[in-house]
């Protein structure tokens, strides 16, 4: 199984054009979200049920984001 693994900070603005795009694709989708304020993990919750949504409690550096839980 291929998966995607996006990590986000505070990109309600730009994700939904990416989760869009890997839609149609079997791969599993993993949003990993570092305590955006703006409401990313809400967004990512709410209009896409079938993305892994992992908030993190922080903002990490980027490679401590892929080994939260994926």
């Amino acid at each position: 199984m291929l998966s995607a693994i996006i990590v986000t900070y505070n990109s309600r603005g730009h994700i939904s054009r990416c989760l869009d795009s890997l839609q149609e694709s079997r791969a599993e989708i993993v949003v990993v979200d570092n305590a955006s304020s703006d409401g990313t993990a809400d967004l990512v919750r709410d209009r896409y049920p079938a993305v892994k949504l992992i908030p993190s409690p922080t903002n990490p550096e980027q490679e401590e984001a892929f080994v939260l839980d994926v």
